[in-house]
């Protein structure tokens, strides 16, 4: 889950060459609608969202769920960086 399309089609598509079966998610309402339709081995969890959206919120949910998926939650802060002027790091 993450609201930046760009880092979801990354993961999506690096999970999936390793033969992972992926559902993406750019928001919690989204992610928590699709918790509630099939079993998740492990959620991966943004939680710098945009907006009220938090990762917090879908990993609540997921501890309620049997069996539990693993939740791995990330957080990425965008800063200007020294070294490459008109980036984002």
């Amino acid at each position: 889950m993450d609201d930046e399309i760009s880092v979801l089609q990354t993961l999506g598509m690096i999970l999936e060459r390793e033969g992972y079966r992926v559902t993406t998610a750019q928001s919690c309402a989204e992610a928590l609608t699709r918790l509630k339709s099939r079993k998740f081995d492990a959620i991966i969890a943004d939680l710098n969202m945009e907006a009220d959206d938090i990762g917090f919120d879908v990993a609540r949910a997921a501890v309620k769920l049997k069996p539990k998926p693993a939740v791995v939650m990330g957080v990425r802060q965008s800063r200007q960086c020294a070294d490459c002027p008109g980036a984002r790091c």
